[in-house]
């Protein structure tokens, strides 16, 4: 098998385990660098989570506050500047850990994206944006949004 192939492969069991689309939670890659460790604690309510985990959040909060329209322009722009730096963060664990070029990733982590915002609208027939599972999202998003990136970053 190709290795290209079997880092793809790789890579999206560990994100399945972690995002919960399989019977498997796994932990993923653990981050290296202080400033990963710094946007691990970022808007967390358990300080075990992982870069991965956080990513996936920031993309299922960003639907929901999009979907549920809560969003200003202001939180709209802090948001996507921290999720740049998550990203970041993300990618360079990848890269660091598999040696892939940023150009592997892009169109793996983009059809990953979109999975998330497809399921996280889905779950959102079922659980409105007035339920309790979307108000606590829209708090995630808020805190998100709020987060002051590390010194060390």
């Amino acid at each position: 098998m190709d290795n290209s192939l079997k880092f793809l492969i790789a890579t999206f069991i560990t994100i399945l385990g972690i995002t919960g689309c399989s019977k498997d939670k796994q932990s993923g890659p653990s981050p290296t660098s202080g400033s990963v460790a710094g946007v691990q604690q970022l808007a967390s309510d358990t300080p075990k989570k992982d870069i991965f985990r956080i990513y996936d959040e920031f993309i299922a909060a960003e639907a929901v506050a999009k979907e549920c329209g809560i969003s200003s322009p202001e939180l709209e722009e802090q948001h996507k500047k921290n999720f740049i730096t998550v990203a970041h963060a993300v990618r360079n664990d990848l890269t660091s850990k598999h040696g892939k070029p940023k150009s592997s990733l892009d169109e793996f982590l983009h059809g990953h994206d979109e999975m998330i915002r497809t399921r996280t609208l889905e779950m959102l027939k079922s659980h409105p944006c007035n339920s309790t599972d979307a108000k606590v999202v829209i708090k995630r998003y808020k805190l998100q949004s709020q987060w002051q990136v590390p010194a060390d970053s």
